[in-house]
């Protein structure tokens, strides 16, 4: 993940670790949507996209509603229903409004799901600019 000025933010491995343009470990995300933090706290999940409608649900360790999720146009809706940031094939993610955020490197829409899990439940400040 690149913020918009081109300065890494942090990089998920192939294992679902996350970790900071430092090292530091940030997060887990799992291949099944599940999120855990650095101290292994279950943080939430992102499902997959329904067979009716290609949205899934972002939920906090709660089980509260965080964001939906679009797999059709890569898009991910606060629970109140606004835009809170799309994704380009290319990893543009743009937040509010269309302004451009940052890149997520190496993007596809395959991974929709952990991008999703990224920008809502481990660091919303990323589409805010922070």
């Amino acid at each position: 993940m690149v913020d918009a000025d081109g300065r890494v933010r942090a990089q998920l491995a192939a294992d679902g670790s996350l970790t900071s343009a430092s090292g530091s470990l940030l997060a887990y995300i799992e291949r099944d949507g599940t999120v855990g933090s650095a101290a292994l706290e279950y943080l939430g999940e992102v499902t997959p996209p329904g067979a009716a409608n290609g949205v899934g649900y972002v939920t906090d360790g709660e089980d509260a509603l965080v964001a939906e999720v679009d797999y059709g146009r890569a898009a991910l809706r606060s629970a109140q229903g606004s835009t809170v940031a799309e994704l380009r094939k290319d990893g543009e993610v743009l937040g509010h409004r269309g302004s451009h955020c940052g890149r997520l490197e190496g993007f596809s829409y395959g991974m929709l799901q952990q991008a999703a899990a990224y920008i809502a439940l481990i660091d919303p400040d990323f589409v805010q600019g922070k």
